[in-house]
């Protein structure tokens, strides 16, 4: 099991599994940070992708967060989202589905269709990990 304790390196609130700790405090450091306790989300930038997570209101559900901010202004940033993110699991990105190939030497090549946007707009479609195959 990997260890996600309080203190622990992450990248994102993904990488904090622990209910001790289950927020990814930013350093300060390009996108690194810190596992840290819900209590230490005061504001939306005190997270690593410009929020509290997920898990801190599921696991402290009489409380919002952030703490002392305004919840509506956590605007999470943009994650890049590849195979390497998403383990091998199919993304989307903007409106085109990927699929994840293994590479044959422990890498991943990805497999896109070219889609347009309803609206041709890129910047109201979404980057994230999904589980499909696409069809042939």
């Amino acid at each position: 099991m990997v260890e996600s304790g309080i203190g622990t390196k992450c990248c994102g609130h993904k990488d904090c599994k622990s209910l001790e700790a289950p927020f990814c405090k930013a350093t300060g450091v390009d996108d690194e940070g810190v596992c840290a306790r819900c209590s230490e989300c005061l504001q939306c930038s005190d997270g690593v992708e410009g929020t509290c997570g997920f898990r801190c209101e599921r696991i402290w559900p009489r409380w919002v967060f952030p703490l002392q901010g305004i919840e509506d202004e956590c605007i999470p940033k943009k994650i890049d989202v590849n195979c390497d993110v998403c383990e091998g699991l199919g993304y989307f990105d903007g409106c085109n589905p990927c699929q994840c190939i293994e590479d044959g030497s422990g890498g991943w090549l990805s497999d896109c269709l070219d889609n347009e946007c309803e609206d041709g707009d890129l910047t109201r479609a979404h980057t994230y990990c999904v589980e499909f195959e696409l069809e042939e």
